[in-house]
């Protein structure tokens, strides 16, 4: 009978519950979980509860309709140099949205990244985590803003509260392996280096990371054999450049004049 039910019913319903809170306290922005929460609220009669998580839910829904809107308009402007544009557009969205985290780790790249104001930057993603203490993206753009102040303790602080959240961020391993090698710290760099390539192994910016390591390390073969795939994958003039003052640090002049040269020719970006 319905009545015999009941007891295991509503059990279910308050695990349902206890998952619905865990899910919003990982990311306070999910609205389903919002949804899903109200209407078990309503099922156990408690209506006051339901109607607010509902009413959560939609407002979330609107702010990430209306954000995404102006993120997509203000990306655009950004991929056509425009930056005055696209910040005038997430100004206007964070006044209208002040609970998207997302429209404030966009406004502080473009202050990170096009007008290199990195306090400004760090002060947006400071927002953008109030929101969302939970968001890996905004930990690991703001590492990315301490390193550019040389604040490298709170750069590796930052990498590593990105990676607790996404034990599989390639790129905060190896910002953070880049930091450790600003402050001498290059073995635990080459462990950063090593976890970043373990993901993603073709790419010549984890190379060159790893390379800076083993150099500090003066582990010189190593560097030569990261640095030459590094140049295989992205033959820039930047790697170029970092192979030849490998091999000036090997005591081969000759090699290290012709990386030089292809460093400097047009076409090679130093």
């Amino acid at each position: 009978s319905l009545h015999d039910a009941l007891p295991i019913w509503l059990n279910k319903m308050a695990e349902a519950l206890d998952d619905y809170d865990k899910a919003i306290e990982l990311n306070p922005r999910y609205a389903k979980a919002y949804e899903n929460r109200g209407k078990a609220y309503s099922a156990l009669g408690n209506e006051s509860r339901s109607s607010a998580d509902l009413e959560r839910a939609a407002k979330i829904n609107r702010s990430n309709k209306g954000g995404d809107k102006s993120i997509e308009e203000a990306l655009a402007l950004k991929q056509k140099g425009e930056y005055n544009s696209a910040m005038e557009v997430l100004n206007q969205a964070a006044e209208l949205y002040p609970d998207n985290e997302f429209i404030f780790v966009n406004r502080g790249n473009i202050y990170n990244d096009n007008f290199r104001d990195y306090e400004a930057a760090i002060a947006d993603y400071n927002k953008s985590l109030e929101i969302n203490p939970k968001f890996s993206w905004a930990y690991h753009n703001r590492a990315l803003a301490y390193g550019r102040l040389k604040r490298w303790d709170e750069a590796i602080a930052d990498y590593g509260r990105a990676l607790e959240i996404d034990q599989n961020y390639a790129s905060a391993y190896n910002g953070r392996a880049w930091s450790y090698c600003k402050i001498g710290e290059y073995e635990a760099a080459v462990i950063d280096a090593d976890r970043a390539l373990k993901l993603m192994p073709n790419e010549a910016n984890y190379l060159d990371t790893r390379a800076e390591a083993y150099i500090g390390l003066k582990r010189y073969d190593e560097a030569l054999a990261d640095l030459t795939k590094a140049i295989k994958l992205l033959p820039e003039g930047w790697l170029y450049n970092n192979r030849g003052k490998l091999y000036r640090l090997m005591g081969d002049e000759t090699k290290a004049q012709a990386d030089f040269a292809k460093a400097r020719k047009p076409g090679y970006v130093d």
